[in-house]
């Protein structure tokens, strides 16, 4: 909200950005898929140079990280759906380092508390797709403009997954109300 608020004040157009960050954010990652895979980099697309920047700024982090954590990827971009608790998602990463944990990296200016619960989100899937429990996310947010770089390691994910469960369980709940309201 207030990020839009921002736009609007200073007459920027807030989609216009959106696309703009979203490109260089998806680019970045699909670079990061490739290199993971050992795959040559992705064409970037009809996009501006700058956009091009932003993204390989966004890789080259990724690369520096890549060289100082010791993990082994294991699966990427792993879409997955829970019967349990009725949602769904798609698992940046899964790796071993010691024991499996998810990996998720994000484009951002900041790493919000959103993605601790995503990743809960996460863990929840794959265990019960694969009956393996994760119990330790690493976010790493890499940024499109600067240097900025940061990796957090978030070890016990237990009520990270209990309010999630709660937050999906509230879900249709809340639709149907706003359904009611309408």
């Amino acid at each position: 909200m207030y990020w839009a608020w921002n736009c609007g004040r200073d007459g920027i157009s807030m989609n216009e950005v959106k696309e703009q960050a979203c490109s260089a954010g998806t680019i970045a990652h699909q670079w990061i898929e490739d290199t993971i895979h050992g795959k040559q980099l992705s064409p970037a697309g009809p996009v501006s140079l700058d956009i091009v920047e932003k993204a390989r700024n966004a890789y080259d982090q990724f690369l520096a990280w890549r060289v100082g954590f010791n993990v082994e990827v294991t699966h990427t971009e792993i879409s997955l759906v829970s019967e349990r608790y009725q949602f769904g998602g798609t698992l940046d990463g899964a790796a071993m380092s010691g024991r499996r944990i998810i990996l998720d990296w994000k484009t951002s200016n900041a790493i919000y508390a959103d993605y601790l619960l995503q990743c809960a989100a996460y863990a929840l899937l794959w265990e019960e797709h694969y009956g393996e429990e994760i119990d330790e996310a690493h976010i790493l947010r890499i940024s499109k403009e600067n240097a900025d770089f940061e990796h957090r390691k978030f070890a016990g994910l237990k009520e990270a997954k209990e309010i999630f469960i709660t937050y999906a369980s509230l879900y249709p709940k809340v639709k149907a109300i706003e359904k009611r309201v309408k």
